[in-house]
């Protein structure tokens, strides 16, 4: 409704609905405003885009590169965690089943821990070799930085 005024020229929008309707269609204030683009004044229309303009994804990653490691030590815990409650509950299960002076059981105790050995291994690499790579990342963006 308030679009069709505008559009008789029954009615001007003040300071908040102009920003409003800018900040709405991602445009500036000079494109609602002037009827032709040449009409508008140049060096705020410069000052302007440069300000707004979004920037490009490499120089975002490249800023925070060290999200990077981050991610893979989520990921390293993710997976230990959802592999961690299955390793207790076969180990409670399997040590219930140890009768007292039982070797058998405990050697099949010691097998099953074996065979879980190298995925905690993986996934203790996937948390410390990812918290090692942000540092890294970080240190050498900072020291990128100073150039």
């Amino acid at each position: 409704m308030y679009l069709f005024l505008r559009e008789r020229g029954d009615s001007a929008p003040d300071l908040d609905r102009l920003r409003a309707i800018c900040t709405y269609f991602g445009v500036t204030t000079d494109y609602l405003i002037w009827d032709e683009p040449e009409d508008a004044p140049r060096g705020a229309e410069e000052a302007r885009s440069r300000e707004t303009q979004r920037k490009p994804l490499r120089e975002t990653v490249r800023e925070h590169s060290e999200w990077a490691g981050y991610a893979v030590a989520i990921l390293g815990a993710a997976m230990l965690l959802r592999a961690l409650p299955g390793m207790i509950l076969q180990m409670l299960l399997l040590g219930s089943n140890i009768a007292p002076g039982a070797a058998t059981n405990g050697s099949a105790l010691v097998g099953l821990l074996s065979m879980y050995l190298p995925y905690l291994a993986v996934y203790a690499l996937a948390i410390a070799g990812g918290l090692l790579l942000a540092r890294w990342l970080k240190k050498r963006k900072e020291a990128h930085d100073d150039l």
